[in-house]
């Protein structure tokens, strides 16, 4: 059986034909949703011909005749012999959004790349990466969040300047931070102004979303905040509670260039704390709210003097732990925990303790809190340990077969639903890679942040699944599943086709069968393909389904 690599199936034609296509749009000031939808061609067919070119085959249809008249080109511009001009590369416009600053990047890479000749699983290689996420940083954009180590190592393996993947000047100074004024009102600010202070300074490296980083670093400390989660503060933003603690954190890297007076505030509370203690806290509360400020709580002060201005404030943390204050904050972190464990085992099927803890880190989480993570979880309903019974440390679990929203779980019923023979190991673990892959390409978080749980891992979910028999390694149905039940409607569809035809399809059938008939478009049947648990890529424009038996005959389309 023939393979081919994603990159390696390019020519260079391929790629000149992507760069030309993707330039003049650009040229043009025009986004890829706004071709799509005044040429009528699908936005990913716009999407994939900008990354991978136009087939030649393709080149007297009528939606590259479309294309052309969208771009405002003559007739064949796509495909003539002119080449773009050597180092005509994507250029990063200062005035672009954050968005489109990475995703120019991540063409960028991939052009220069492809230039040098370099295999992607190669490069992915060098980085320490998985191939797929390679991939995915090249097509969809450099993660906001990629840090400088990493960056720096792409640079020098696709042998460019330092700065250059982001289109800065590499003897670009830092942005420089404007001194808080000295003067009598410095000495007399409440916490609460440090905090609204400290948040505008930080935020002057990001001059675009300066303002919305400001307000998200208040809220997280206290300021306006009114008691609201970060996630609740982040949705009103408009962004992730991941995409949220990224900007933070980043922030919190920059604190040490704050002006050293703002310390002061927090050493003055402090003292005041200690002439008071021990007390009750609502005598607490009142002997500091002159100086916390409207709306400021204790804890909020605390944490942004260890976050921010790494000055631990004993007086205060004492008052904190005592088990009387701190209780409703657990009740909440309880609740913050196994929503960040639902969150994984959604994306990846099982979730990993590590994972949770340096979450719990980025959002500023005391040790003791982080440690405690261990034991939360363990109480959730249907909680089990994942990992090999002789690891004294687990570290994977999850809750059970009833959050139905697995992806292992997902595949296998899917998967079972049409199968004709035992489901061999292979063929599941195939089936749960396809779920993961979409899962973890949707989610800021997922992409960047969740590992993909090893194969023994995967293996102990599959034992526990109550709708699967059979012995390890050979999985079938404990009872007959639905296929119209258990995939969705246009899954179904493919899978009828199958059923007409035999277990192994091509392109050209399935084409037929589906897209001349109306039953779907073109651009969904080669997302089912390329995407679908049931779905199994035999050879290149040859598909079988997953789980049939080698023994069925063979397919109308084949024997012709």
């Amino acid at each position: 059986m023939m393979i081919f690599s994603e990159t390696g199936s390019l020519n260079q034609p391929e790629i000149a034909i992507a760069n030309r296509i993707r330039k003049r749009r650009e040229a043009l000031g025009l986004s890829r949703k706004s071709v799509a939808e005044s040429s009528g061609i699908h936005l990913s067919s716009v999407t994939r011909w900008e990354r991978r070119g136009v087939p030649a085959y393709m080149s007297r249809s009528t939606d590259v005749r479309r294309l052309e008249r969208a771009l405002k080109v003559s007739a064949g511009w796509v495909f003539s012999t002119e080449h773009p001009a050597e180092g005509d590369e994507p250029q990063i416009s200062p005035e672009a959004s954050l968005q489109a600053r990475l995703r120019t990047a991540g063409d960028r890479a991939r052009m220069r790349r492809e230039t040098l000749g370099i295999a992607r699983n190669h490069l992915a290689l060098r980085l320490e990466v998985r191939d797929v996420t390679l991939r995915q940083w090249e097509n969809a954009g450099v993660p906001h969040s990629l840090g400088a180590d990493k960056i720096d190592a792409w640079e020098k393996a696709l042998q460019v300047e330092p700065g250059w993947l982001m289109g800065k000047d590499p003897a670009a100074p830092s942005v420089s931070l404007q001194p808080l004024q000295a003067g009598p009102a410095a000495a007399n600010r409440t916490a609460a102004q440090v905090i609204l202070e400290a948040g505008r300074i930080l935020a002057l490296a990001t001059p675009k979303t300066a303002e919305r980083n400001a307000a998200l670093f208040a809220a997280r400390y206290g300021v306006n905040g009114g008691g609201r989660t970060l996630a609740t503060v982040a949705s009103e933003y408009g962004i992730t509670e991941s995409r949220a603690c990224q900007i933070l954190g980043a922030m919190r890297k920059r604190a040490s260039e704050l002006p050293a007076e703002f310390a002061g505030t927090f050493d003055l509370l402090d003292a005041t704390a200690k002439q008071h203690l021990p007390c009750t806290p609502e005598h607490l509360e009142t002997a500091l709210r002159p100086q916390l400020g409207e709306g400021l709580l204790i804890e909020d002060a605390w944490r942004f003097a260890m976050d921010i201005l790494e000055k631990p404030l004993l007086s205060l943390e004492t008052h904190l732990y005592d088990d009387s204050a701190v209780a409703p904050v657990e009740n909440e972190r309880t609740a913050i925990v196994r929503q960040m464990a639902q969150s994984m085992i959604t994306a990846v099927g099982a979730a990993h303790v590590g994972v949770l803890m340096g979450y719990a880190i980025e959002l500023g989480w005391s040790i003791e809190a982080v440690g405690s993570i261990r034991e939360v979880i363990q109480k959730g309903q249907g909680f089990e340990w994942l990992d090999r019974r002789e690891r004294k440390n687990p570290e994977w679990f999850w809750y059970g077969e009833s959050l139905r929203n697995n992806p292992v779980i997902v595949a296998l019923r899917r998967v079972s639903s049409v199968a004709d023979a035992p489901i061999v190991a292979d063929v599941a673990m195939g089936a749960v890679e396809r779920i993961r892959e979409l899962r973890l390409s949707r989610e800021e978080r997922c992409a960047t942040q969740y590992p993909v749980p090893p194969w023994f891992v995967t293996t102990a979910i599959l034992a526990r699944a109550g709708f699967l028999a059979g012995a390890p390694g050979r999985y079938r149905p404990a009872t007959p599943l639905d296929p119209k039940s258990e995939l969705t409607e246009q899954e179904y569809r493919l899978y009828s086709a199958f059923k007409r035809y035999g277990p192994t399809m091509s392109w050209e059938t399935l084409a037929a069968d589906l897209v001349d008939t109306g039953e779907m478009n073109e651009m969904t049947l080669r997302g089912l393909l390329s995407r679908s648990p049931i779905v199994v890529t035999q050879s290149l424009g040859v598909y079988t389904l997953r789980g049939a038996s080698p023994c069925a005959a063979p397919a109308e389309s084949m024997a012709a």
